[in-house]
């Protein structure tokens, strides 16, 4: 702890020189700010470490200054991609510049940056930290030009699998068929292959593997397909995790491709009255599943406010949707108090959110936050649920806007 408290002392001091020592402005090196994003990081993690041994007032205090540096850290880091020399960079100064773009969750340019790292600089693509950086920001955006920059066989089987599942599911949301097939059928043939060498994956695996399982074969239209494998998966896991999960995957089929269900709310925040979906047709709509305490959920917030910005359409609408905790430290009345006149003034959420107890969220599938939702001018569900690039997520609302 001593040593753990040492080097965020020492990180800080060092970060406070860089940036406030001198009057005049200092222009700071790539490395300099990629070490400067990850002192805002320990510093964080420090708050976040301290905050079991806070009263209720104290931790939501401390909850506030966490996040206020956790979403600050996303913001410096676009404000040094946008302002970063990006040409004749060496090695070492491209490997600074990715970090600062996934910092900023800015998958074109942390793609565009990684592409010629690997190509100027080869042996970096069997560098396994940038291939899991590129490969999750690439299988939605670019699937059929990973394999030009990923040996899949450098992972180990488990992650192979977990690949084939993402292209596949890339190649689907593209709707190139013949391909997502095809790895699907790889993603089958490994998994079987992984089954009968003995247990590799949990329950927990097992059945997030169906989910997406079925996902990717609704994509692609075999809809029977995908409501056999929940129904197989659920007559072999019986445990309570399994069937509510499962349970769960079942509702999104249902609500895939039809008209959008109304939640079911206590109350709307930043609303005057109730959001109707069927007064909403016209307009594309994403809603967006969150928790005030969700570390992803917050740190997406400059992206989502960005998409409302580049996207100034009168038909483009944000909502929000969340639920009560269930901390200790509240009543639902003080957590409602909490979102309405603390917490979305605070992240500066404008549009309108509700506030449901978890049925509401249950009604649309929602497992895990944040979720992704969309539904287009008609009023029906189109996309969502594995959804968390916003490169894509813009491209996919421009394309629903435009139809």
């Amino acid at each position: 702890m001593i040593f753990f408290m040492a080097k965020i002392t020492g990180i800080l001091l060092f970060t406070l020189l860089l940036l406030g020592a001198c009057s005049k402005p200092v222009l700071l090196s790539l490395e300099e700010q990629a070490a400067a994003l990850e002192a805002m990081e320990y510093q964080a993690q420090a708050i976040k470490a301290s905050m079991n041994d806070k009263t209720a007032e104290n931790f939501l205090a401390a909850y506030d200054e966490y996040y206020d540096i956790k979403i600050s850290k996303v913001e410096k880091a676009m404000e040094y991609l946008e302002k970063a020399v990006k040409s004749n960079l060496s090695r070492n100064e491209l490997i600074h510049l990715v970090k600062i773009a996934e910092t900023a969750q800015d998958e074109k340019q942390l793609l565009d940056i990684l592409k010629e790292l690997f190509t100027r600089f080869p042996d970096s693509k069997l560098d396994r930290r940038l291939l899991k950086i590129y490969f999750p920001n690439a299988y939605l955006l670019e699937p059929e030009i990973v394999e030009k920059y990923v040996d899949l066989k450098v992972f180990v089987p488990v992650e192979q699998l977990e690949c084939y599942y993402a292209l596949a599911l890339g190649f689907a949301e593209k709707g190139e068929a013949q391909q997502a097939e095809a790895y699907l059928s790889k993603a089958l043939d490994l998994y079987n292959e992984l089954a009968a060498q003995g247990p590799q994956r949990n329950t927990l695996h097992h059945v997030r593997d169906a989910g997406l399982k079925s996902f990717i074969e609704y994509k692609l239209g075999n809809v029977d397909t995908a409501r056999d494998i929940l129904s197989q998966t659920k007559k072999k896991f019986t445990d309570e995790y399994s069937q509510v999960q499962i349970a769960l995957f079942e509702k999104r089929l249902e609500i895939m491709g039809n008209e959008a269900r109304p939640i079911e709310y206590q109350f709307w925040i930043n609303s005057d009255n109730p959001m109707d979906f069927s007064a909403l047709k016209g307009k594309v709509v994403l809603i967006h599943f969150f928790t005030w305490n969700c570390d992803a959920c917050n740190t997406a917030l400059p992206l989502i406010k960005g998409l409302e910005k580049q996207i100034k359409r009168d038909d483009f609408v944000i909502l929000g949707a969340t639920q009560y905790t269930g901390d200790k430290s509240f009543t639902e009345l003080r957590e409602y108090s909490y979102l309405k006149d603390h917490y979305l003034k605070k992240r500066g959420i404008t549009w309108p959110v509700c506030l449901t107890r978890n049925d509401g969220m249950d009604d649309y599938g929602i497992s895990s936050y944040p979720v992704y939702i969309l539904i287009d001018k008609q009023g029906n569900v189109v996309d969502g649920y594995y959804i968390s690039n916003f490169a894509y997520l813009q491209n996919r609302i421009i394309g629903l806007l435009e139809k």
